[in-house]
């Protein structure tokens, strides 16, 4: 599906440069020791970028941070504990950025939850799905319409339309893409050539055959 909706995926190159005059067309230039100082307020563009305890997690969220420093921005990673990443309230009020995994299908199927009635809040014990508080009535109409659109064509012209829309807006940052191998018989035959998404190995095992030798 990747080339039906290349065109509309925006694109941001990584450009040190440009990133530098957008934030000096915001009102943020660089202070004394090179972080970034908002002329009219005199605030400092500081932030943390966390992520879940242990795995290569830490080591992404590290490059993050050195990423951000290099155009001005202060950010210190933070590791959230093993105890903590299961109090909602906690993982969706600290200030700063997430990074985590993302599942490729859940884009468009929901688990991204970019709709905004999934908004983590204490009217839902922040057990929201969109811990992120994005909000934006043209995607919510368009993820809505996705839910009760069979034909294929017009499936498709949604999922442009959610990817131009969503991606512009950037409530999150695709950054790098994990691989992952899954071995399979060679007498095993229908498999595709590759499938996108955790536990997506056995999408279509519906289609799936056995050589007789």
């Amino acid at each position: 599906m990747r080339l039906q909706v290349e065109g509309w995926i925006p694109q941001f190159p990584f450009d040190l440069r440009r990133a530098q005059e957008l934030f000096k067309e915001g009102g943020w230039i660089r202070g004394e020791d090179d972080v970034l100082v908002h002329e009219s307020s005199g605030e400092r563009f500081e932030m943390s970028v966390r992520t879940n305890q242990g795995g290569a997690a830490e080591q992404i969220t590290n490059v993050i941070a050195d990423m951000w420093k290099a155009v001005g921005v202060r950010a210190e990673p933070g590791i959230v504990p093993a105890a903590r990443q299961s109090d909602l309230e906690y993982r969706v009020t600290q200030p700063g950025a997430f990074q985590g995994a993302l599942n490729p299908k859940g884009f468009y199927g929901g688990r991204l939850n970019l709709h905004s009635k999934l908004i983590a809040s204490p009217d839902n014990r922040w057990s929201g799905m969109n811990r992120t508080g994005y909000a934006n009535p043209k995607v919510d109409a368009i993820l809505d319409r996705l839910v009760t659109t069979i034909d294929p064509a017009a499936r498709l012209t949604l999922h442009r339309e959610l990817l131009q829309t969503a991606m512009a807006d950037a409530p999150l940052i695709p950054l790098h893409i994990g691989i992952s191998v899954t071995v399979y018989s060679e007498r095993v035959t229908g498999l595709y050539d590759e499938y996108v998404g955790q536990d997506s190995e056995g999408l279509n095992v519906h289609e799936w055959d056995k050589k007789s030798n």
